[in-house]
């Protein structure tokens, strides 16, 4: 299971009102995090992460060579596969549960379905269809 990659990156502050590009910079000694795993046999963890340095456009954290765009929180690689960090272990986590929960609707069989009463499946579409 993999992130989605239209998910908010770095750095937006989940009790704030952003508009697309007020993001935070990060500061040095600050931990953001990413979301290891996801292999065959592997479940997705959050890693937690240290800032080490911060410019004006990127920041690198402990452990990597590679920069991180402010701007998006994505890895500046051209061998990556597009790592992103997250300011909050709350948002990190919340993109773990939605692809797996996003995972178990997918792979249920149309036969799953007869077994939820009537007012469940009601209740499943309200909510999947309300933007």
């Amino acid at each position: 299971i993999r992130p989605p990659a239209s998910k908010p990156l770095l750095l937006l502050n989940p009790h704030r009102t952003h508009k697309k590009g007020d993001m935070k910079k990060p500061k040095v000694g600050q931990t953001v995090y990413s979301i290891k795993g996801g292999g065959r046999n592997e479940p997705q963890t959050v890693k937690e992460h240290t800032v080490t340095k911060s410019g004006n456009l990127y920041f690198e954290i402990e452990g990597y060579m590679n920069k991180f765009q402010i701007s998006t929180g994505r890895i500046i690689s051209d061998f990556s596969s597009g790592m992103a960090l997250y300011e909050y272990k709350h948002e990190a986590q919340s993109i773990i549960e939605q692809a797996e929960a996003t995972t178990k609707l997918n792979d249920m069989n149309w036969s799953d379905w007869n077994k939820i009463p009537l007012y469940k499946l009601q209740e499943i579409i309200r909510l999947i269809t309300k933007p």
